[in-house]
């Protein structure tokens, strides 16, 4: 739990204060950040070379993928029932069962993050089915208890890369997933795109589309809502109609942070999506 020096903290009451339409959302970041922050290790390091880390990003490929991820059972354990625990007291609908079946050891977490990194949503609805279990829930619930594990490989992996170009991609070159939003960076702000899931910050060319790589000025634009011109804004592309968000940063945001920028910039998804513009998924 944070407390009321804590800096997640502040920035969630101050957020709920903001927008109390978000109010349940703050409630679950609430017991989930801190808990994701301080996790102790869960997997073992992925132990990859600079050279195999390169070759992979220059055949367009996450550097995670195909690696072998394996997971401590009992961290994994632990971890997964305090965010289970963290969910049911902020009053999650279905919560419950599943922190039961995790008390019970009806449920081997491990395993489940095993499957879960891979994508592998049947098997773990299949688990969740057996034990009368939500499996969407169930799955959510495991891709939080995935982050510490992601964030490690990520701080493990970032050394070991040289852009140079090489990656242009709107996905993660460490896990894979969509990037979340763009960073503008210090005081050229550069352009940045963040990873929700692993943390990762990878550059990106002002004035190109992330998804088709247009770079037609015509064709890309910028959205303000209500002729709002302050530090976050939607850029688009009208070639293939795709959006992403970008926010204005002196230093690269936390992962916890970038969770709630996240949230906090969910109105700017509704604008550009009530304009027929789309985020594509990884």
């Amino acid at each position: 739990m944070t407390g009321p020096d804590d800096p997640l903290e502040r920035r969630l009451l101050a957020l709920a204060k903001e927008r109390p339409d978000l109010r349940e959302a703050v409630e679950a970041y609430r017991v989930t950040l801190p808990v994701l922050r301080d996790a102790a290790p869960i997997a073992a390091p992925v132990a990859l070379d600079g050279k195999q880390v390169r070759e992979k990003i220059s055949r367009g490929e996450p550097v995670l993928g195909g690696c072998t991820l394996r997971f401590d059972r009992r961290a994994s354990r632990e971890l997964m029932l305090r965010l289970a625990r963290g969910l049911f007291g902020a009053g999650v609908k279905g919560m419950s069962r599943i922190r039961r079946a995790l008390e019970e050891d009806r449920l081997v977490p491990a395993e489940l993050l095993r499957h879960a990194v891979k994508g592998n949503y049947p098997f773990v609805a299949k688990r969740a089915e057996a034990q009368v279990l939500a499996p969407a829930l169930l799955w959510t619930l495991a891709q939080y208890a995935l982050k510490p594990a992601l964030r490690s490989w990520c701080r493990e992996i970032a050394p070991l890369v040289r852009f140079a170009g090489a990656w242009e991609r709107s996905d993660c070159y460490v896990c894979g997933a969509p990037a979340s939003l763009c960073e503008l960076q210090g005081n050229e702000q550069a352009g940045h795109l963040r990873c929700g899931q692993c943390g990762a910050d990878w550059p990106t060319r002002r004035l190109r589309c992330i998804y088709c790589g247009n770079e037609d000025t015509e064709s890309l634009g910028v959205l303000y809502p209500e002729g709002r011109r302050d530090s976050v804004r939607v850029e688009v592309c009208d070639a293939c109609r795709g959006y992403f968000k970008v926010i204005a940063t002196f230093a690269p945001s936390s992962p916890e942070e970038l969770a709630i920028e996240d949230l906090s910039t969910l109105y700017l998804d509704g604008y550009a999506q009530g304009r027929g513009y789309r985020r594509p998924t990884a």
